[in-house]
């Protein structure tokens, strides 16, 4: 059961990874990243909040709150042009 775990933590880390670099790259092409991820961040968790319904507000902002430093992250991390 621990290899099983372990290999999904790994796909999940693979996963989130990716996305996060395709929400980043998507994000420095807008005119103002900070504004569009707080955006983001609010109908996330008004959406997910809606969607649980389990009132965990907290815990699904909280984890936003990684994920989004994460993209912002990996945002300084991509080089200016993606295809050089």
């Amino acid at each position: 059961m621990d290899e099983q775990l372990a290999e999904l933590e790994l796909r999940i880390t693979v996963l989130e990874t990716l996305v996060a670099f395709g929400f980043a790259a998507q994000h420095m092409q807008t005119a103002d990243p900070a504004d569009a991820m707080r955006r983001l961040r609010a109908l996330l968790v008004e959406r997910i909040a809606r969607a649980t319904g389990d009132g965990r507000q907290r815990e699904i902002a909280a984890e936003l709150e990684r994920v989004i430093k994460r993209i912002a992250d990996l945002q300084t991390q991509l080089p200016r042009r993606l295809v050089d």
